[in-house]
C-alpha cells in the first residue's frame, strides 16, 4: 500500500502533467509564483507602466491580509462578497484531502463543492487525478495503519451486479419514502426521518420472500406494543400507565 507521501506525490506528479500541458494558458501557478504576483499587486503602478502580465493579474485576482500574511484571492467585484482563495500549485493536494475528509470521504462532486466554498481555481479536472478519492482513502488507511500497527484490513469483493442493483432500487425506495416524509411532517430534516423510513423498510414484507428484513435477520416479528405481547386483547382498553401492569395477574 502506498504511503501518504507517495500518494501526495502520484496526485502532484499527474498534476503537474496537466498544468504543463496547458503552457502559458495555465492559472495554477507554483508557491513562489503566487508570491511574485502578490508582489506585483502590492506596486502602486503608474498607468502606463501596467504591462499586459500586470493587467491580467489584477482583472483576475487582489490582496487579502489575514493577519499580517498577505493572501492572494480572486478579484471581487463588491467588497462584502465572499473571498476565495487563489490555490498554488503546492496547495491543491491539501486542500482536495482536506475538502474529501469534511464531507465523509463524499464522491467527486461533493468534494469539488466544498472544495470551492474557499478555493477559487480547483477544478474537477485537477479533483480527478487523485483516482476518484480512492488515493485519499489509501492515505488514511495508510495513516491509520501507522498510528495503529494491528489494524488489520481486509478488502472485499465487488459488488456482483444483480446485488448492485438490488441495492440502488433500496435505495431508490427509501429516498422515496424519505420525501413523503419530509413533504407530511413539513421538515428538511431529512436525517430524524430516517429511523422512521428504516423501520419501515425493516417490517414491510418483501414481495418474493414474503418475509420481512426483520425476520430475515432475526428470525421472528418485531416486538411492537401490547398488541406483541401475551396479554389478552381485553384488558387493552383498561391500560394508561406503566403502573396499569403492575395490576393485571
Amino acid at each position: 500500500m502506498a504511503s501518504a507521501m507517495e500518494v501526495k506525490e502520484n496526485f502532484e506528479a499527474r498534476l503537474r502533467t496537466i498544468v504543463e500541458g496547458k503552457g502559458k494558458n495555465t492559472r495554477l501557478f507554483s508557491l513562489e509564483k503566487v508570491k511574485d504576483i502578490i508582489s506585483r499587486l502590492s506596486k502602486d503602478l503608474e498607468s502606463d507602466a501596467i504591462t499586459t502580465i500586470d493587467y491580467n493579474y489584477r482583472s483576475r485576482s487582489e490582496i487579502f491580509k489575514v493577519g499580517e500574511t498577505e493572501c492572494l484571492i480572486k478579484k471581487r467585484t463588491d467588497r462584502e462578497e465572499h473571498f476565495k482563495y487563489v490555490a498554488a500549485f503546492e496547495e491543491v493536494y491539501g486542500a482536495i484531502e482536506k475538502a474529501h475528509k469534511d464531507v465523509g470521504h463524499g464522491g467527486e462532486k461533493k468534494t469539488l463543492f466544498e472544495v470551492k466554498k474557499k478555493w477559487s481555481d480547483i477544478t474537477m479536472e485537477y479533483l480527478q487525478q487523485s483516482d476518484n478519492g480512492r488515493e485519499f482513502v489509501n492515505s488514511v488507511i495508510s495513516e491509520l495503519s501507522t498510528l495503529w500497527p494491528q489494524l488489520q484490513l481486509v478488502t472485499g469483493r465487488p459488488s456482483h451486479p444483480q446485488s448492485q442493483r438490488a441495492m440502488e432500487r433500496l435505495n431508490g425506495v427509501i429516498q422515496d419514502k424519505l420525501k413523503i416524509w419530509m413533504r407530511e411532517n413539513n421538515s428538511k430534516k431529512w436525517s430524524i426521518g430516517l429511523k422512521s423510513v428504516q423501520w419501515q423498510v425493516n417490517i414491510s414484507k418483501h414481495e418474493t420472500t414474503k418475509h420481512t428484513p426483520f425476520n430475515a435477520t432475526f428470525g421472528e416479528e418485531p416486538s411492537v406494543g401490547l398488541s406483541s405481547t401475551n396479554l389478552p386483547e381485553s384488558v387493552f382498553d383498561g391500560i394508561c400507565y406503566e403502573e396499569d401492569l403492575d395490576d393485571i395477574e
